[in-house]
């Protein structure tokens, strides 16, 4: 009998500490995730910005269209997602708080960044 009262003790405390675990990595998870997606954001938006720049600088004007840089080699593939609005580039798509709160990038609506050229929508 009291090899089961040991063996109910010790599944309980193991059942605790998955729980405990699971809940404090829930938030290192969800963190880093915003991170690692701004991380991704950013790196996607350098790497066509360069792939433009290299256009221009070769070509003598600037590209087009996102295609155009593709079409000559400069970029392997556009990121899905991105676009060409006028003379910036821009990813459309809903981006998540945690990615604006890992680079602080401002909320839109605030008052005090409606100047500001990049604001995550609040």
């Amino acid at each position: 009998m009291f090899s089961f009262v040991i063996a109910i003790v010790s599944i309980v405390l193991v059942v605790l500490l998955s729980a405990a675990t699971v809940n404090y990595a829930g938030d290192v998870f969800g963190e880093n995730a915003g991170r690692s997606e701004a991380t991704r954001l950013a790196n996607e938006a350098q790497q066509i910005s360069a792939a433009l720049e290299l256009y221009k600088v070769d070509n003598q004007r600037l590209a087009p269209s996102l295609q155009h840089p593709v079409d000559a080699n400069y970029l392997k593939q556009i990121p899905p997602g991105w676009q060409a609005i006028s003379t910036y580039i821009q990813h459309p798509g809903a981006i998540s708080d945690d990615a604006c709160l890992a680079f602080s990038i401002p909320s839109c609506p605030d008052p005090n960044y409606r100047d500001v050229p990049v604001c995550c929508r609040g």
